[in-house]
């Protein structure tokens, strides 16, 4: 970090407050970002252990941890896991994949009581089971949901085969187990199958939603050509790199856009919908899904247009920023 000295002395004060504090103590207690509650690490515990908290067994060989206390071995882990996690779940900014390096200690303490299991039950498989059932028909429903309440675009897309091959995955992994050796084999292969799933059916759906490449490719052609560009909300920078942009565009409201394109009539703006088709029958000159949004580039003619028909509240960007 030996940078930060040389890059406060030439940032000014603010920058270094913002390097040296803000980085530090303000994101431990009143974070900028990823600002949530002390218990949330809790919630989120089934999915960053998953499938291993919903197998019956891992609890049961954890209940017997206690019996080996005078293990170092034991006792390392619950140092390792116990403070750490009570120190994220109390500092301001909070995701998932901060708690990933504590994973490793959960496991070796689950190995570890595993070894005094006898065998496992027939109810141990209904569990994991029907967790996997449920992340199935909820990939079914979500669809049917998004019409009812609002929800990223991309979920329109997700094919129906991810929700059925999730379903019949748990059902058929978990059948036929015999003893604690398969139990733990099929349990594994539950969590890679989950992930499979996820990612064929769920994550290459969304991921057009997260590269902005062709819209930054197209934003730099514009700007070769000098035509301006405006942003509806604020503007992160997000096409500027990927686009080789050498200017960021205006940032503006939507109050200020007509007088906007009154000084530039051949402008185009960036605006930001919650709907598919938010032009009606107009289509933009581009349009892309945009994390939770739609993106789309408009000129004069087609902003003028979209105005005057009746429409909810426009998004702005940093409505998915923030």
């Amino acid at each position: 970090l030996a940078w930060a000295i040389p890059a406060g002395i030439v940032g000014g004060p603010k920058y270094q407050h913002d390097i040296f504090w803000g980085q530090t103590a303000d994101r431990m207690v009143k974070s900028f970002a990823h600002r949530r509650p002390i218990y949330w690490y809790l919630p989120m515990l089934p999915v960053i252990l998953f499938p291993w908290l919903f197998a019956l067994p891992v609890w049961r060989s954890l209940a017997n941890i206690k019996d080996y206390m005078q293990e170092t071995g034991v006792r390392f882990c619950l140092a390792w896991f116990l403070p750490v996690f009570i120190a994220f779940s109390l500092i301001s900014g909070k995701q998932p994949h901060y708690l990933l390096p504590i994973v490793p200690a959960f496991a070796l303490l689950a190995a570890r009581g595993w070894t005094t299991l006898s065998d496992v039950k027939w109810f141990d498989k209904l569990l994991p089971a029907l967790v996997g059932m449920v992340i199935g028909a909820g990939l079914l429903y979500l669809p049917t949901y998004h019409q009812h309440h609002y929800l990223a675009v991309w979920v329109l897309n997700i094919p129906s085969w991810a929700g059925i091959a999730m379903i019949l995955g748990s059902v058929v992994l978990m059948l036929g187990i015999k003893n604690k050796q398969q139990y733990l084999q099929r349990v594994t292969l539950l969590g890679v199958w989950a992930i499979l799933v996820l990612y064929l059916g769920v994550i290459r759906v969304a991921g057009s939603a997260y590269d902005v490449t062709k819209i930054s490719q197209h934003l730099k052609q514009l700007q070769d050509q000098n035509i301006p560009l405006a942003n509806i909300g604020k503007y992160h920078g997000q096409f500027n790199f990927l686009g080789r942009m050498t200017k960021s565009p205006d940032q503006l409201a939507e109050s200020q856009l007509d007088a906007w394109f009154e000084t530039h009539p051949n402008g185009r703006v960036i605006m930001y919908f919650d709907k598919a088709r938010p032009l009606g029958d107009l289509v933009p000159e581009y349009a892309q899904p945009y994390r939770a949004l739609v993106a789309g580039v408009l000129t004069q003619t087609q902003w003028q247009t979209w105005a005057k028909q009746p429409h909810v509240p426009l998004a702005v960007e940093s409505d998915v920023n923030e």
